[in-house]
């Protein structure tokens, strides 16, 4: 029997992740969201995903932009979503070697289901000129769960 799978992406979702078929999509609330997490983290089926590669030099805003939204996540919603979470750990020799976990890689099937966080951003004040730090409001967060039908 396969398990219930919850993939978690933040903002996007890939044409891979949806073969032939049809779908769901609704918006859930943030306590069902939370509901969700929790109960797929307990069953150690939960998997955040990333389309980008946060560790490379050249995603450092996009690596910041998940820090950004995993800490709105946890102060304002209690959800426990972490910078760990969208990495797996490929030890050798017990050496670590973190690789992101792919969005591109998973699809959307009868036991697994697609959750993207989306969010909106406000400008704060300048503190130094020409310093842009995007926040996210967190009223803005919305949660939405794509699933076969």
């Amino acid at each position: 029997m396969t398990q219930e799978k919850l993939v978690l992406s933040f903002w996007k979702l890939s044409l891979e992740n949806l073969p032939m078929g049809q779908f769901i999509h609704q918006r859930l609330s943030p306590v069902e969201a939370k509901l969700l997490i929790d109960k797929a983290r307990q069953s150690h089926s939960l998997i955040c995903v990333s389309s980008d590669d946060l560790l490379a030099p050249h995603k450092q805003s996009s690596l910041e932009n998940h820090r950004e939204l995993c800490r709105v996540l946890q102060t304002h919603f209690e959800l426990p979503i972490a910078m760990q979470d969208f990495f797996s750990n490929n030890s050798v020799d017990r050496e670590a070697l973190f690789s992101i976990n792919p969005l591109e890689l998973v699809q959307i099937e009868d036991k697994t289901r697609l959750m993207i966080v989306t969010c909106s951003y406000s400008l704060p004040e300048l503190k130094a000129p020409k310093t842009l730090e995007f926040q996210v409001i967190p009223d803005s967060v919305e949660f939405h769960l794509i699933a076969a039908c």
